[in-house]
């Protein structure tokens, strides 16, 4: 997750960034360092060139704006680092021209950053990775954290760059490190290249230095961040924003993911109805202003025991799709591995091969008077291999409080979800290919929804 402040162009300034799988802390200092004068033509010719944000016609693209479906495939881990078991999620994306080069990467929706390891990068977790070349690229364009052209003073041979120090915590895999001083913007494709995919006029973080852990064993090349706009330096960083207002057929400003056994899907611009097999239940984001999809829960439940949260305002629950399964700050998790436990959560498998224990369910204070109850069996929650529940204990800066819950991919598979940041609201519904009528009747009935999903 990040927070992210606007760069000062006369100061060196510190940026401070909170992240649970990718970027807890973000620092950057402007013009904190010079760099060799390498491409200074480049520079020049890239400035006269003018290069403007425009969309790259898709054939996907209508009138209607209709969502742009990106397909997602989902790689196991092999259990590295440190036993990691989770499960990756990955898509294309292609930047530059006139060949465009194409990485693997993952959205992660707690953070507002697009980051790319650069050619330039040549630490080990980069060179087993495809790496961004700008110049073989005739629309790469050197820029500032501000969004803004660099500038070469006149007589001088160095160019002073935006710093980029990006310290990293996982749940997972643990702590480790991104640096680099190169920003670009460059034409970026989702999906496949231009005349196939969704393009548009992007800033890009190019990593000149990535620490092995977690980003050597990890399935993607780079991330790109879906968090609200907080979490970006500027409007040219922040995809979703991009996205909105940087082509010629702008998209609706919501988006709609699906996590599955096999694969996954991201609709843009909306999302696609025939995922859904229930109405869509609604929440408000909450805090907006720290740029992260969080709601309020009302309460959280392990069986018929309701663990309260220690402020009276109720916990909190921020989505996080780079997350296989659960965080739970210290306090909480303590008292949810106590109720799973009482409840032998950690069985051995049943006959039938499922894992046995009791359902975990949340209560998010909905847009409507009545609360969205949200819903997980223990085949949801647990790891298959030995039932043990996918939760951990997650470490979170003083100023989050207490009662934090990391929604991962756990929560995602179970229910398809809709961002919508133009309403500032979460919509949360179960897919199609997972719904059973047992449970889809009993959340109906829950949170009083009624009708069928309907595209917006």
């Amino acid at each position: 997750m990040e927070a992210v402040s606007t760069p000062s162009s006369a100061t060196t300034a510190g940026r401070s960034s909170r992240s649970v799988v990718l970027a807890l802390l973000l620092a950057i200092f402007l013009g904190a360092q010079g760099t060799p004068d390498s491409g200074t033509s480049d520079i020049s010719s890239l400035l006269a060139l003018g290069f403007q944000a425009k969309s790259v016609g898709s054939r996907n693209a209508t009138s209607k704006a209709e969502p742009f479906l990106i397909r997602l495939r989902r790689i196991q881990g092999t259990g590295q680092p440190e036993g990691f078991q989770g499960s990756f999620y990955v898509a294309s994306l292609y930047l530059g021209s006139p060949r465009p080069q194409h990485l693997r990467v993952s959205f992660d929706t707690a953070s507002g950053q697009v980051v790319v390891p650069s050619s330039r990068c040549h630490s080990l977790a980069c060179s087993e990775h495809r790496r961004f070349a700008p110049r073989a690229s005739s629309t790469a364009q050197d820029i500032n954290g501000d969004g803004r052209p660099l500038q070469l003073t006149p007589g001088a041979k160095t160019i002073k760059r935006d710093a980029i120090s990006i310290g990293v915590t996982s749940l997972e895999w643990g702590s480790g490190r991104i640096s680099g001083d190169l920003l670009y913007e460059e034409q970026a494709c989702f999906g496949g290249p231009a005349g196939h995919g969704r393009c548009i006029a992007l800033g890009l973080v190019g990593a000149t230095e990535m620490s092995d852990v977690p980003f050597r064993a990890a399935a993607y090349d780079g991330t790109v961040g879906l968090g609200l706009a907080a979490l970006s330096s500027s409007p040219l960083f922040h995809a979703l924003t991009r996205l909105e207002s940087g082509t010629s057929t702008p998209l609706p400003r919501s988006f709609g993911l699906y996590l599955g056994a096999t694969g996954g899907e991201l609709a843009l611009g909306g999302f696609n109805a025939k995922r859904l097999a229930s109405p869509l239940l609604w929440a408000p984001v909450i805090r907006p202003e720290d740029g992260y999809w969080q709601v309020a829960i009302r309460a959280v439940r392990v069986g018929n025991t309701t663990l309260a949260c220690s402020q009276g305002s109720g916990c909190r629950g921020i989505i996080d799709s780079l997350v296989s399964g659960f965080g739970i700050s210290s306090s909480l998790h303590t008292r949810m591995l106590r109720a799973l436990r009482s409840s032998e959560a950690e069985s051995n498998n049943a006959s039938d091969g499922r894992c046995q224990g009791p359902a975990l369910s949340i209560e998010v204070e909905g847009v409507a008077a009545a609360p969205v109850v949200l819903t997980w069996g223990s085949e949801d929650y647990s790891d298959p291999s030995d039932c043990l529940p996918r939760i951990v204990s997650s470490t979170l800066p003083e100023d989050f409080g207490d009662d934090v819950i990391i929604l991962g991919q756990a929560f995602l598979q179970r229910y398809y979800t809709v961002f919508d940041w133009g309403s500032r609201r979460l919509g949360f519904g179960l897919p199609a290919a997972a719904a059973d009528a047992s449970s889809l009747r009993s959340e109906r009935r829950l949170s009083g929804a009624r009708g069928a999903p309907t595209a917006k």
